[in-house]
């Protein structure tokens, strides 16, 4: 669809009276008072300033708000799918009737904000801040939520089903009638926590931290926890469960009067209806359906209708197949994530085979070569060894030829001397030492030297 921004008649009025030298999607700072509606496809709101904006029937795909101080901001009635609200600051901020679809709000900072009727399915929520907070009627079904932080928070009617809790921090906070059925993760933090009436139905947590929660009516049918801490009998006592239930302790808890299930309604369910409430009924699963990531847990104006339209069925018996039905599937999933866990354990178990199998090929290659550079280092010592042995050996026949050469001269110029001849006594390409004696009749060797003077006489004595 490209870029494509649609401006309400209240953007409009709100630029016009603060009378801004920029447009207001386009200036870095706006003023506050600011109201934005409209849809807008792949903008980029990234590192703005929009603190205290009214977000009014907005519709942003695409689009990316990261970074950017949206505190004391007002959202009525909008829409963000595949939005980045990543490291935004929405602190203080209200919003009515507004869904985060596929969103991703890693480390977004919502402290001291007030939602009702707001939607965070499939979505990343990986370290937000909900602390202080108020929370009505909000989903975060499926939502990855690892070390997001709840703490303090004031919460009716929240759903956490499916979603993914890892280091997740609730301390202090009211949780009352929270659904947490199906949810997955380790080291989650309820301390000083109200729980009361609150679903773990089917839950899979490692980790838990119960210590002075209140969990009174807790539904925990189905749970699966591990390394619990703060469960008691009195903790306990008003809590129920049933026989696949699995907290850590050795604890039995009484069957649950009323477990909740989810209703799934299909075409022939709603054949059963009258027309006019068959009409309603599809009409109210279109608007659900429209919202991307909702699943249909609750439907309560198709819940009315079948209460005024079907009451000559047997409801009992409906609810009860309803609740065999959703049990079945609960387990079937259960079974699903058990042979998913144990896939992925043997892809890991695989990979850490490999990684050891590696170090020991690499280990092993090392200790080769470790061995092989000192065979070479010895080779080349006793190669040196041997070298130095030969260069003393040619030096000291070098040594003891020099001095035969020295006596063999000096022994002809002494014979030389004796019978008043000179010697030469050659050495080079023609081997051995030649001698002449006798006298230089031919003066081959030059002239003689002149014999000394005799020395003068010395002087009388006085």
């Amino acid at each position: 669809m490209g870029k494509r921004i649609q401006a309400s008649l209240l953007a409009l009025a709100s630029a016009v009276s603060i009378a801004a030298p920029g447009y207001a999607f386009g200036h870095d700072h706006p003023r506050r008072g600011l109201a934005v509606g409209g849809e807008c496809s792949e903008c980029d709101f990234s590192d703005k300033n929009l603190a205290a904006a009214a977000f009014i029937n907005a519709d942003f795909t695409d689009s990316t708000f990261a970074r950017s101080e949206m505190s004391n901001a007002t959202f009525m009635e909008c829409r963000f799918s595949s939005t980045d609200f990543s490291d935004t600051v929405i602190t203080h901020s209200v919003m009515h009737g507004v869904s985060f679809s596929d969103v991703d709000m890693t480390e977004a900072d919502l402290r001291h904000s007030a939602l009702e009727r707001v939607n965070f399915s499939d979505s990343d929520l990986t370290e937000a801040d909900f602390s202080n907070g108020s929370l009505v009627f909000v989903t975060f079904i499926g939502s990855q939520l690892r070390e997001t932080r709840f703490a303090s928070a004031h919460t009716q009617q929240v759903n956490f089903r499916r979603a993914e809790l890892d280091n997740t921090q609730f301390r202090s906070a009211s949780l009352r009638h929270a659904n947490f059925a199906e949810s997955e993760g380790r080291d989650v933090d309820f301390r000083s926590a109200d729980l009361t009436d609150a679903s773990f139905e089917n839950a899979e947590l490692n980790g838990v931290d119960f210590r002075d929660a209140n969990l009174a009516g807790v539904n925990f049918t189905g749970a699966q926890f591990t390394n619990v801490r703060g469960l008691t009998k009195t903790s306990l006592s008003s809590a129920c469960g049933d026989e696949t239930t699995d907290l850590g302790v050795s604890m039995e808890l009484p069957a649950c009067s009323n477990s909740s299930y989810e209703l799934v309604i299909s075409e022939d369910m709603l054949s059963l209806l009258p027309a006019e409430a068959m009409e309603q009924a599809r009409m109210v699963l279109q608007e659900l359906e429209s919202q991307d990531g909702i699943r249909l847990e609750v439907l309560t104006e198709l819940g009315l209708a079948l209460e005024e339209h079907a009451e000559h069925l047997d409801r009992d018996a409906i609810q009860e197949a309803a609740r065999e039905a959703m049990r079945d599937l609960a387990r079937a999933e259960r079974d699903i994530r058990r042979a998913e866990r144990d896939r992925q354990r043997a892809e890991r178990d695989a990979a850490r085979r490999y990684q050891r199998e590696s170090r020991e090929a690499a280990r092993e290659a090392q200790e080769r070569a470790y061995e092989e550079a000192v065979e070479a280092q010895e080779q080349a010592y006793e190669e040196a060894l041997e070298g130095q042995a030969r260069a003393l050996e040619d030096a000291r026949a070098a040594q003891a030829y020099a001095h035969a050469y020295a006596q063999a001269q000096a022994q002809a110029q002494a014979e030389a001397n004796s019978q008043g001849m000179r010697v030469v006594i050659q050495y080079g390409q023609s081997s051995g030492t030649h001698y002449m004696f006798g006298p230089d009749e031919h003066g081959l060797l030059g002239a003689s030297p002149e014999p000394a003077p005799p020395p003068p006489p010395p002087d009388p004595e006085p």
